[in-house]
């Protein structure tokens, strides 16, 4: 007899990593403009951290936009973010096809009360593939992208109204 067994595939296991995300799949092309690439953390995302500190944000990035930092914002409402907490510029650092790390030079209390957003802003002069994804299904706050086009801040599948995915953003903890 012939048994087969099958599973589906199991969540991406980071310890010690705020995040939405699995794998690197690819990069979606984003227009001219400026876009900020988010994912929000809730309270309940955060419980089993709190009380500890993000040190460190890390980033997938396709190709290298005309320039680009990593943000940290606070509380905001359930679809923008807050005020920043943090922002670096990352461009002179950052490489192509390939994760990215970048140690916060203050690093932010994680208190598990109230939300925290990561993210990445790209400043692209072409359209271009740069913020990488994940194969999805999108998690409900890992796909957030504002746009400078429209001023707003929308998931990526209200976006394009059917991709599912999230960005390969990701929070250490310390």
């Amino acid at each position: 007899a012939l048994l087969l067994f099958a599973c589906e595939d199991e969540p991406l296991q980071l310890p010690d990593t705020l995040h939405h995300d699995g794998e690197n799949l690819t990069a979606p092309i984003l227009p001219v403009g400026g876009h900020q690439a988010a994912a929000r953390f809730t309270p309940n995302d955060q419980q089993p951290y709190a009380g500890r500190q993000l040190t460190a944000v890390s980033y997938f990035l396709a190709g290298v936009p005309a320039d680009c930092w990593v943000i940290v914002q606070g509380p905001g409402t359930s679809s923008s973010p807050g005020d920043t907490l943090y922002i670096a510029r990352v461009t002179p650092e950052a490489k192509t096809a390939a994760w990215n790390e970048h140690t916060l030079t203050q690093p932010i209390p994680i208190t598990g009360t109230e939300d925290l957003w990561i993210s990445l802003g790209l400043r692209h002069t072409q359209a271009m593939q740069s913020i990488g994804c994940d194969a999805g299904p999108a998690d409900p706050n890992g796909d957030w992208l504002f746009s400078d086009s429209d001023n707003q801040w929308l998931t990526f599948r209200q976006r394009t109204g059917s991709e599912s995915i999230n960005w390969n953003i990701r929070g250490k903890v310390e």
